[in-house]
């Protein structure tokens, strides 16, 4: 099975296109509702709710993205993921700790991290990233 590479996730957000099925895209049998997204150091945290009338399982995505960098980057990039399985009604709060190296970058002498902000979007897939943070 061949996995599908950081640059050719997010390359179709470059040309404008939409891919029939989005990276992180998945059905279920319920509905849900996100709030409350904060963030300290690397850990984003977001109330998640099940606002449906049976159980079922979301996974929580989270996406970087630097509009304003001088780097070749994707438009976004996947940075961590976190599943819930809360039962209807039931809200529970989903801890993304976002690893050191989506911040980096390549560079000639190994990795390295850019000063200044990066977006942070988490939702279920990368076209539904319902909230955004920023993160220095």
């Amino acid at each position: 099975m061949r996995r599908a590479s950081t640059s050719a996730i997010a390359a179709w957000l470059r040309t404008g296109t939409e891919p029939a099925y989005p990276f992180g895209h998945g059905l279920g049998y319920t509905t849900w509702s996100f709030s409350d997204l904060t963030v300290s150091g690397r850990v984003a945290t977001i109330i998640v709710r099940n606002t449906g009338d049976r159980a079922g399982k979301q996974v929580i995505q989270a996406y970087l993205s630097r509009p304003d960098s001088s780097l070749d980057r994707p438009v976004r990039w996947p940075a961590g993921f976190a599943t819930v399985n809360p039962e209807p009604g039931e809200s529970r709060p989903v801890e993304n700790t976002l690893p050191q190296r989506a911040f980096e970058h390549w560079t000639d002498n190994g990795w390295a991290t850019g000063s200044g902000t990066f977006t942070l979007h988490v939702g279920t897939s990368v076209t539904d990233l319902r909230h955004i943070a920023y993160v220095d």
